[in-house]
C-alpha cells in the first residue's frame, strides 16, 4: 500500500445573479473592471515574477480579467473563465455552463490586503457578469484559505459544496460534499461542472 502524497479540500462557491444584487461599493481613488491589453504590464507586475509573465498570454484565451486599478497600478484582480478551466489544487477540470463563468486567480497585492478590496471586486466582477447574461458564478478555494473564504461572503457568496481529493502514486479518490441547504439545481450543476 502507498503512503498518501497528497491531500486536498476545496470550497466551491456560488453567486446567483439573477435576482437581485447589492451595488458592489466603492473604494475612493481606484477602478473596478474589466482588464486590457493596456492593463497587461501592470498586472504582470501585481502577478509576481512567478506568474507575471502569464497575463498577456492569458489574455489572447478566452479568459477575461477583472483588475481593481489605482493611479494605473493593479492592486487587486481575479480570473474569469467561460470555458473548462483546470484547477491546479486538484488535478481536476471545473466546466461552467454557456450562462456561468469561473473566477479563479485572484490576488490582492501585500500592501493592499485586508483593506476590504476583495468583497468590492468580487462584488463588481457579479454585476459586470450580470449584465453580460450570465446567471451564475462559480469559485472554489482551500480550505485553508480563509481570507478568501469571507471575501466571498462579504460579496454574497454562498458555499456550495466541498471536494475532497486524495491522491496515492498512480490513484486518486475525490469525494464532492454538498453544503446543507444547496438546492436540488445548485447540486446538478456544481455535479455537471465537477463532472
Amino acid at each position: 500500500m502507498g503512503t498518501l502524497r497528497h491531500a486536498e479540500q476545496l470550497i466551491f462557491w456560488v453567486r446567483d445573479l439573477t435576482g437581485p444584487l447589492p451595488g458592489p461599493g466603492e473604494v475612493p481613488g481606484m477602478e473596478f473592471r474589466p482588464g486590457t491589453a493596456e492593463d497587461a504590464p501592470a498586472l504582470a507586475i501585481a502577478m509576481g515574477p512567478a506568474d507575471g509573465h502569464l497575463a498577456a498570454a492569458r489574455m489572447l484565451t478566452n479568459r477575461q480579467v477583472f483588475v481593481g486599478l489605482e493611479g494605473g497600478r493593479a492592486v487587486t484582480y481575479c480570473w474569469l473563465s467561460f470555458q473548462a478551466e483546470a484547477i491546479g489544487e486538484i488535478e481536476g477540470v471545473i466546466r461552467p455552463a454557456p450562462d456561468e463563468a469561473y473566477i479563479w486567480d485572484c490576488q490582492t497585492i501585500p500592501e493592499r490586503r485586508g483593506q476590504g478590496l476583495y468583497p468590492v471586486l468580487l462584488a463588481s466582477i457579479a454585476h459586470h457578469l450580470r449584465d453580460r447574461g450570465k446567471r451564475r458564478i462559480w469559485s472554489a478555494t482551500t480550505l485553508a484559505n480563509r481570507s478568501s473564504q469571507r471575501g466571498f461572503e462579504k460579496a454574497g457568496f454562498q458555499r456550495a459544496g466541498r471536494l475532497d481529493c486524495r491522491r496515492w502514486l498512480l490513484f486518486s479518490s475525490r469525494r464532492l460534499q454538498l453544503e446543507a441547504g444547496s438546492s436540488e439545481e445548485i447540486r446538478r450543476a456544481l455535479v455537471a461542472a465537477c463532472g
